[in-house]
């Protein structure tokens, strides 16, 4: 049974938290002060795509907070945008939901389709003070009760992933409310903690809450269908891609959709990797929660990191006959080592024979997890 593990860009970003002292904004900008040829746009929403034919060309973007316009142009985009706002409003191909188990033969798929997902998850955090601090929660706050926590035992005091909410309702069309019903249960999960948990209310007395994030993090949004379509089965089995750009060390981790709600549920489902397993180009150039990959493949995806296939674009890697492109052999080499476009090789042209292969990749072995690195 391996260790999970995130590997590539978090580990960057987990080494620079140490060195800029626990504050993990100075830890990111610490990784994008170290990236060459990085242009950033703080507080800049993408807005919509350029499209000449069925390719987009240009991305018009705007300022939230100087109202500064932007037309970003550039031969190859990724859609980072979380819920896929460009991809969508370019054309492409979606789903938004469970698909059943008998479509692609996945254990953890349902009987019959749905339109749930996983929730949204909001954190607080509290602080210790010098003299014991009451707490009188706000008249909208959920009230739980024991009954709440059958499968969830945690000190609520600081937050914690599994306060979870949205999976029932649509993520994309309802955030909002979404969001504000995390409000009411962190509101109520803080008094559980303060005044009524009886395993840790005496030892939470000098607790004040001192932040409660305002935005949500969204497990689950539309999935944009590729070439291929990766499913629970290649993430289990630990298969490997010829045109792999990247592992992933985080295993099937499905949380239902009822979310904190789900009383008598457990928070989430893990299934253990027997092997570290890889994602084909074609099913990484959605990225994360967007990737082409079946609802239980999405559930490994928060973690999965990109082995620089934009670098491809220099040598024209994406003429494969197919229609699918496939990965050079520095990009793949940059995938086994864990490597982001931070700190892979750039391609040097030797898969530009059109033949979906690369004579200088052979047969992949994945790397070894080390048990210190989980």
């Amino acid at each position: 049974m391996l260790p999970f593990r995130e590997p590539g860009i978090c580990e960057e970003i987990a080494e620079g938290f140490h060195r800029a002292g626990g504050d993990w904004s100075a830890a990111i900008d610490l990784v994008v002060a170290a990236t060459p040829n990085l242009e950033v746009h703080l507080d800049t929403e993408a807005v919509r795509p350029v499209m000449a034919g069925r390719r987009i060309i240009a991305i018009e973007a705007e300022d939230i907070v100087a109202g500064a316009r932007y037309r970003l142009e550039a031969p190859l985009f990724a859609d980072r945008t979380g819920d896929g706002v460009i991809a969508a409003a370019a054309g492409c191909t979606f789903r938004h939901g469970e698909e059943a188990r008998s479509e692609r033969d996945e254990a953890r798929a349902p009987e019959q389709p749905t339109r749930h997902t996983m929730g949204t998850s909001i954190l607080h955090h509290s602080t210790r003070m010098a003299e014991p601090q009451p707490f009188t929660p706000p008249p909208f706050a959920v009230r739980f009760t024991a009954e709440h926590f059958t499968k969830r035992r945690q000190n609520l005091i600081h937050g914690t992933w599994w306060i979870e909410y949205g999976g029932l309702r649509d993520t994309i069309v309802e955030a909002e409310e979404i969001r504000d019903e995390l409000l009411r249960v962190i509101s109520g999960a803080f008094d559980w903690a303060k005044n009524h948990d009886p395993e840790h209310r005496a030892a939470n007395t000098h607790y004040k809450l001192a932040a409660v994030f305002i935005v949500g993090g969204k497990r689950e949004s539309r999935r944009f269908l590729g070439d291929y379509i990766l499913t629970q089965n290649d993430v289990e089995g630990g298969r490997i891609f010829r045109d792999a750009v990247a592992y992933g060390g985080w295993p099937i981790d499905i949380h239902p959709p009822q979310c904190i709600r789900g009383k008598d549920i457990p928070p989430a489902i893990f299934t253990h990797l027997k092997a570290p397993y890889t994602i084909p180009i074609d099913a990484r150039m959605r990225a994360t929660s967007t990737t082409s990959s079946s609802r239980a493949a999405t559930s490994a995806s928060p973690t999965w990191r990109w082995a620089a296939p934009a670098r491809c674009k220099r040598s024209e890697c994406w003429g494969r006959p197919s229609g699918r492109p496939h990965a050079c052999a520095a990009t793949a080499a940059a995938a086994r080592a864990g490597c982001t476009p931070m700190r892979s090789a750039i391609c040097n042209g030797c898969c530009t024979d059109g033949t979906g292969g690369c004579p200088a990749f052979p047969t992949t072995t994945p790397p070894t997890f080390a048990a210190g690195r989980a």
